[in-house]
């Protein structure tokens, strides 16, 4: 029963039944939702039963519901009358992420997601930001929840505990500010039933002693406790638990509460000028606990289980860079609505966000599961892609090549052009190339004014499928793609020609054959290889000709070279990269470090005795090999393999201690080196057989620059971190030099700079050392003990894949930002290519080559997407600078008017156009801008 506050006592404290929803972790999914719909319906009867019990808290979690009444549909009704009278309080998230691992674009579509079924079930979202156990925090938090009408932040993790409050401000870094609301160290979000041990073993003076503690940290009379932990129930006993505390507190009412109520209250406490004289934070948290109870940091979430961190980036990359985008292009041309597959694609990627899931500290099942969450969401995201692309390339006008022609349109997703050299794919008709090639004939590349283009062929694949592609016309309702050629296979070309892609934008081009050897056209050597298709085939062999207006690329040796660079194979097996263009060598790149790993998915640990092995040590490496492939002059590359003898395991030594064994085995190590003749950067490809356990292996890539500092970034946003360490001796936890990055890492002083930008790869730093040297995490393998289970997958035994380019730079001072985010967008923005056959229909308006939207440097697109309501089109950007950015964005497409909007898509102010149309911006240092374009064509 409810307790009658005593006016005598200056403290109130709020109590707030949650529970900490873990949807998966040391059970996979299907056994934890066991035990939610057992603590749900018992949740469900407590509700009916105590009128006075006020509410319970669901983590901040709005999956939690659907999860639940997929086996329980007829608890709808129940669930919902609650839920709508806030006893039961959901939302603002779909599920409770990690931040340092996913894209800012994900943060928004999980709070986006968790706002609509709050909306759906006619229930408020709970306006806090809840991440009671992530490890850590990025920068841009404070913005992303002040867009969604979020003004506190609720976390546990991520500071030292130290010297800090209960109430105190957190900027982001925008300087968006937030009430941070800190747990008690000691308890964390289970420090009412905990107080210092379990609440059926607290003494009197645990009471007291809690009683005493919430009060020193506290700054106004307004107190809360969080009755509740990891995946606890409702409790039937709390009001007894709340008469207990009452009668041994001796300033302190105590009444049960809710979030709600709590934030409300404090509000009235805290007054209009919350924010003064508190202490601050600024930026992302990410700083050791000195002390406390669960609330480390942790530090290897960002390199465990890697393959997962791979595919969560390309999916990411893949849904908000090609899927949105081309569906909005073709949704305003006309074409079918597909918001349903994109949204189930996002629930799909997000259901892999929960901080336990996408770090990888979890059973092996769980991340089995996962692999099946992303395949879904891959494939909807391609079958928007292609549905998109199709649309878009039969509205081509076919006057411009004739009816009959084989046309390719590539479309580029970066926010630059591609080019001057571009690389695609195009198809034909497997019969109509072997006709071409008996009657003397090679394969052309022509562009709209029927101008030859030069190309190099690197590769051709035969045996290509014909899939049924399904298409949506008038007559008759539906139709294969390739209806009268189904059971006929194709050639697909892999080719490099020398033109462009507008930013944003598509270009069709027409595929024919002309005379070997023809006039004004490249010839193609016989002695192309057919390859039959059944996996991979990067890197096989191929031949081009011509040569490109801006110079050439050329392998030889162990040299690989173009105008801008050159890259030589050092006789241990790294390389030296020169930068031609600023006259800096960066030599002795590209060592393999490998040392032991006894740590866990949140934590790499190092052996008591450990072994640390480098590429550079001629006893450890058996013999450099270097492969050169040359594609006419276009591009080139170097496959420069090894062999590296390392410990076959770790294990506990006679004296208990962990060590690497003396035993070795052969790590089989390969990296090819690609550069195309305009190319600034080297992308690499390195393949590790992976043939030892519990180990980490890393890449050293010394930078020479004399520097303070390192960047990396994370969420809308480049972060500045030091290369000294703090001195944490002493505390909880140390502070390590890795960082989780997102896409890129990088050094610079006044002489020159160096990044490396990634595919999946999210661990890095910039060590202290001379040197500065680049140490980027390629993967760890650990064996994780989980309710006395050990993981296996995570040992990641087998071939692993992984994909990074280097990037020398000149210096950029405080544009870095921009920089760094361009050339990511442009080495990670996804492209895609269509053939279109003769024989399909076609018909249309569109020219052959076009633009959707131009956005300028430095600012950076994060998506552009149709609004979830359908009825505007809704434009995400970022700036990524330390000061203000004016520029214009262009769209290529009618647009009544254009709105600054929140992150919930809502128009908040009109903007007016420049009077050539464009849509004028001065976007503030580190702001991220969403904008709403109201358009007939959504009408």
């Amino acid at each position: 029963m409810a307790v009658t506050p005593d006016a005598s006592r200056p403290y109130t404290m709020h109590i707030i039944s949650h529970t900490h929803w873990d949807r998966e972790w040391y059970q996979e999914f299907q056994g934890f939702r066991k035990r939610l719909v057992f603590q749900m319906d018992g949740l469900l009867d407590l509700l009916d039963a105590q009128a006075d019990f006020v509410g319970f808290h669901l983590d901040g979690q709005t999956c939690c519901i659907l999860d639940y009444l997929e086996i329980r549909p007829e608890q709808r009704e129940r669930l919902t009358r609650h839920l709508q009278a806030e006893r039961i309080a959901i939302g603002p998230w779909f599920v409770m992420p990690d931040e340092l691992i996913l894209s800012g674009e994900s943060l928004v579509r999980n709070l986006l997601i968790g706002h609509g079924i709050c909306a759906e079930f006619g229930a408020p979202a709970l306006k806090v930001g809840y991440v009671s156990d992530i490890f850590g925090h990025c920068s841009q938090f404070p913005q992303i929840l002040r867009g969604f009408g979020i003004d506190c932040a609720y976390l546990h993790r991520g500071t030292s505990a130290e010297d800090e409050t209960t109430e105190m401000v957190w900027e982001g870094a925008d300087d968006s500010e937030v009430l941070l609301i800190k747990t008690l160290p000691s308890g964390g979000y289970a420090d009412f039933i905990f107080m210092g041990g379990h609440w059926h073993d607290l003494t009197d003076d645990d009471i007291r002693t809690y009683e005493r503690e919430k009060i020193a940290m506290a700054t106004t009379p307004v107190l809360f406790g969080m009755s509740g932990s990891d995946h606890e129930p409702a409790r039937w006993e709390t009001f007894a638990q709340i008469q207990r505390a009452l009668g041994l507190m001796s300033q302190t009412n105590i009444i049960h509460s809710s979030f709600a109520n709590y934030l409300r209250a404090l509000r009235a406490a805290l007054g209009e000028h919350w924010q003064q004289g508190r202490r601050r934070f600024k930026g992302e948290l990410r700083t050791p606990a000195k002390f406390g109870a669960w609330n480390e940091m942790t530090t290897g979430c960002a390199s465990s289980r890697v393959p997962i961190k791979q595919a969560n980036d390309a999916i990411e990359w893949l849904l908000a860079r090609a899927a949105d985008p081309l569906h909005t292009w073709a949704r305003l041309l006309g074409a079918d609505d597909q918001q349903a597959y994109l949204q189930h694609a996002w629930r799909q990627l997000i259901l892999n966000h929960p901080h336990d899931s996408v770090v990888g500290c979890s059973h092996d099942q769980v991340h089995r599961d996962m692999t099946y969450r992303f395949d879904q969401a891959r494939l909807l995201g391609e079958q928007v892609v292609g549905e998109a692309i199709t649309e878009l390339v039969t509205r081509i006008d076919p006057a411009i090549y004739g009816k009959e022609a084989y046309v390719v349109t590539l479309f580029n997703l970066a926010t630059t052009a591609s080019g001057p050299l571009t690389a695609f794919t195009a198809e034909i008709l497997s019969s109509d190339f072997e006709r071409a090639q008996s009657e003397g004939q090679q394969v052309a590349l022509f562009d709209e004014h029927g101008t030859a283009i030069p190309v190099a062929i690197t590769q051709i694949e035969a045996g290509i499928a014909q899939w049924p592609e399904m298409r949506k016309v008038r007559e008759p309702s539906y139709w294969y793609r390739n209806r009268d050629h189904r059971h006929e296979s194709n050639h697909r070309f892999h080719l490099i020609g020398e033109f462009t892609i507008p930013a944003l934008g598509y270009r069709a081009l027409r595929v024919g054959f002309v005379p070997r050897g023809g006039t004004g056209v490249p010839p193609v050597k016989d002695n192309l290889t057919l390859i039959e298709v059944k996996t991979d085939l990067h890197g096989r062999d191929g031949h081009a000709t011509a040569t490109p207006s801006m110079g050439a690329v050329s392998a030889e040796g162990r040299i690989l070279a173009n105008d801008f660079l050159t890259l030589t194979v050092e006789e241990n097996g790294c390389i030296t990269l020169h930068d031609n263009t600023t006259g800096v060598t960066y030599a002795h790149l590209h060592t393999f470090e490998d040392c032991g790993d006894v740590g866990t998915g949140w934590n790499h640990g190092y052996p008591s005795r450990d072994r640390r092995i480098l590429s550079t040590d001629d006893d450890a490496r058996g013999p450099v090999t270097v492969e050169a492939r040359q594609y006419g002059a276009f591009a080139a590359s170097l496959t420069v393999s090894i062999t590296l003898q390392i410990p076959v395991d770790a294990r506990q030594g006679e004296d208990k201690r962990m060590e690497r064994c003396a035993e070795t085995t052969a790590l089989a190590i390969s990296t090819c080196y690609t550069l195309i003749a305009d190319g600034k950067r080297v992308d690499c490809r390195t393949t590790v057989q992976n043939t030892a356990r519990r180990h980490r292996l890393r890449i050293l890539l010394p930078s020479g620059r004399q520097c303070d500092t390192w960047f990396g970034d994370t969420a809308f946003d480049l972060v500045e971190r030091a290369v000294t360490l703090p001195d944490t001796r002493g505390w909880k936890e140390a502070a390590r030099e890795e960082a989780p990055i997102k896409n890129v890492v990088a050094a610079q002083d006044a002489g020159g700079g160096l990044a490396v930008l990634t595919r999946g790869l999210q661990e890095a730093c910039v060590r202290d050392k001379p040197e500065r040297p680049i140490a980027l995490t390629l993967f760890r393998s650990f064996a994780q003990n989980l309710m006395c289970t050990m993981s296996h997958d995570s040992l990641l035994l087998g071939e692993i894949v992984t994909e990074y380019a280097l990037l020398p730079f000149t210096p950029q001072g405080d544009a870095l930002g921009g920089f760094l985010m361009q050339q990511v967008d442009a080495y990670k923005a996804p492209r895609f290519d269509y053939t279109l056959y003769p024989w399909e229909e076609r018909g249309g308006t569109l020219p052959a080559q076009g633009q959707l939207i131009e956005v300028p440097a430095p600012l950076v697109l994060s998506t552009l997407k149709i609004a979830e309501d359908g009825k505007a089109v809704v434009l995400r950007i970022y700036n990524p600078l330390n000061e203000k950015v004016s520029a214009s964005l262009r769209l290529f497409f009618p647009f009544l008017h254009a709105s600054q909007a929140n992150m919930l898509e809502q128009a908040e102010s009109l903007i007016v156009l420049a009077v050539d149309g464009s849509i004028p911006l001065t976007v503030p240092p580190k702001k991220i801008v969403t904008l709403r374009v109201e358009t007939n064509a959504l009408r």
